[in-house]
């Protein structure tokens, strides 16, 4: 996550947060000064998030982050997935999504 905010912030400096790739676990309660209850939920991102791609408006019409998370093996994933992150230098990725900037 922090890698995205850092890529994000350099690149658009109007954006403050892109987004976060991880996996449930589990939830939590938190108490406010009035004694009322908010449900959270814990998201674990083992590993962390890794930037794989940036789309810019030039190039792809649109400006985005990619983002990756949750290193597989390579055979899990199929040849066009393990190119694309390998071209980005990062292990295969089960995981990609994209978040807009701006």
């Amino acid at each position: 996550m922090t890698d995205c905010v850092i890529f994000c912030a350099l690149l658009y400096p109007a954006c403050h947060w892109v987004g976060i790739l991880g996996t449930k676990a589990g939830m939590m309660r938190f108490w406010d000064a009035e004694g009322r209850c908010s449900p959270a939920t814990m998201v674990a991102t083992f590993g962390g998030n890794a930037v794989t791609q940036l789309k810019t408006p030039v190039r792809d019409g649109y400006t985005a982050v990619q983002v990756g998370y949750d290193a597989v093996k390579q055979m899990k994933l199929s040849k066009p997935e393990v190119g694309h992150t390998a071209k980005a230098g990062l292990p295969p990725l089960r995981h990609l999504r994209e978040f807009r900037v701006g």
